[in-house]
């Protein structure tokens, strides 16, 4: 979840749940000019200038509105805001044509990272462009060494499911996918199972990040990964008890056995 702030948690509109501390620093202390100059490096070259004023112009508008709540940074008054408990229902009483301007703001400080709302927000909002936004210009090289991996093994058309999760995963901890770890597997699992969701694509996005050197010393696959932390050492007989065939080391799990995981309590 997302840091409970530091200056007033008192004034929240409902609890902010477990806190996280960005792995990486973002952009949540920065000066509404600096985030102006950043998101408009986010543009294509060939953009019009059209295109850049409504850039500028979305990007306004989401600092005005948070500008109305309390909080140290971007981050705090996101959090003042409320939004996170409010789900799809997050946007403020704005006239309808401003709508999309505001929305289009609210992503663009996701993948500058001066905000980051939590899980149950984004599997509410539908933000559309958020996560292949957030993937080009963050973690951009660890993200296209996944890729491969995650479409080489997909044989249920999961590799979307897979690389938005890490994604999440991602933009929520602030961490480079690299470096997140199985507990940040089961907290996303945790919060998919809360929001009534099925956890489509996690074995394999924890396959993938195996495969390019990450989850050093972790189970080879998220069901033996879950089974540790659940039972301790009984997750180990168990494992040295299987039969030779029954162990799976790669990204190429079958597809059932991925399916019959990603629904179970």
């Amino acid at each position: 979840m997302t840091p409970i702030s530091r200056r007033e948690p008192g004034v929240l509109t409902a609890p902010a749940g477990p806190a996280y501390a960005p792995a990486l620093p973002g952009q949540e202390g920065a000066r509404r000019q600096e985030l102006v100059r950043l998101a408009e490096g986010l543009l294509d070259r060939r953009s019009s200038s059209r295109q850049r004023a409504g850039h500028v112009l979305a990007l306004s508008r989401a600092l005005d509105w948070l500008e109305t709540f309390a909080g140290e940074d971007w981050q705090d008054r996101w959090l003042h805001s409320g939004s996170d408990q409010c789900g799809h229902r997050w946007l403020p009483d704005v006239p309808p044509k401003h709508r999309h301007s505001l929305t289009t703001g609210i992503r663009l400080l996701i993948v500058l990272r001066a905000i980051r709302p939590t899980y149950a927000w984004f599997f509410a909002s539908r933000l559309l462009g958020v996560y292949s936004q957030f993937r080009q210009h963050n973690h951009a090289a660890v993200f296209a060494a996944i890729e491969p991996h995650i479409a080489r093994a997909d044989t249920g058309n999961y590799s979307a499911y897979a690389l938005t999760l890490l994604t999440h995963i991602a933009i929520v901890t602030g961490k480079s996918p690299r470096d997140i770890d199985t507990a940040d597997f089961h907290t996303y699992r945790a919060a998919r199972l809360a929001s009534g969701r099925p956890c489509t694509g996690l074995p394999l996005a924890y396959e993938a990040l195996q495969a390019i050197g990450g989850l050093v010393g972790q189970p080879p696959t998220l069901r033996q990964a879950i089974a540790r932390g659940q039972h301790g050492s009984r997750a180990s007989t168990a494992t040295r008890s299987s039969t030779p065939g029954s162990a799976t080391c790669s990204c190429t799990t079958s597809w059932n056995a991925r399916r019959s995981w990603t629904t179970a309590p």
